[in-house]
């Protein structure tokens, strides 16, 4: 029995060495016919225009408005209800989105986050310090 097994294991081990070598051996004909790369490639960003709001405490209803339309305030419970939304808003310190690359869940939106609107219709929030970096206004 350890006989078999020290065959075995004597065989799996030159087949791991061959492999090894093979790979090297193609390694080494891929880097001499020239295609190693010295730097990943570089990409620019499309120019593509984009809409967006940054979320304050006086934007709250611009926000709603840009993501979900306009919200029914043509009763007193709903406007109750929609200053209860602001409250809730405040008290958070941001608002929840869906966005496509969540899966379904939400990710939250902070006070002083850019809500993007993307070129599928899809809304996502970024961060100030990115948004200056990577956005210029154009109207």
């Amino acid at each position: 029995m350890k006989d078999a097994l020290r065959i075995n294991m004597k065989f799996n081990l030159t087949k791991i060495f061959y492999l090894t070598r093979k790979a090297r051996t193609d390694y080494a004909a891929f880097v001499e016919a020239g295609f190693r790369r010295k730097t990943m490639p570089k990409f620019r960003k499309k120019p593509v225009v984009i809409e967006a709001e940054q979320l304050t405490k006086f934007t709250i209803l611009e926000i709603y408005t840009f993501i979900h339309g306009e919200p029914n305030r043509s009763s007193r419970s709903a406007e109750d209800a929609w200053d209860n939304y602001i409250d809730q808003v405040l008290k958070d310190g941001g608002i929840k989105l869906k966005t496509l690359e969540s899966d379904g869940e939400v990710q939250k939106a902070d006070l002083g986050d850019w809500i993007i609107k993307g070129v599928d219709e899809e809304f996502y929030p970024c961060k100030p310090h990115i948004f200056e970096k990577t956005y210029e206004r154009v109207e």
